[in-house]
């Protein structure tokens, strides 16, 4: 009979921390399941363009010259062992 209270007792703020913390946890979750089935499959998954694919575009937008695309060129197959 002593040992029982009906009042305050001092695990009941961690009780109502926990709670809180596992619903954050289920609402991050469903935000995070739904962000990720919703995004474009393609922003995820490798294009498979190749590195002198896109020095060429850029060759062609005119974002580089001419000769800055063929020393790209030359340092990518320097970087790659071909040369």
């Amino acid at each position: 009979m002593w040992g029982f209270q009906q009042s305050f007792q001092w695990w009941m703020p961690f009780f109502g921390m926990g709670m809180m913390l596992f619903m954050i946890a289920i609402v991050g979750l469903v935000v995070w399941g739904i962000s990720r089935f919703t995004t474009d499959r393609t922003d995820r998954l490798d294009t498979g363009e190749t590195s002198t694919g896109i020095l060429e575009k850029r060759l062609a937008r005119g974002e580089i010259s001419s000769e800055q695309f063929q020393e790209l060129q030359d340092l990518l197959r320097v970087s790659d062992g071909k040369a």
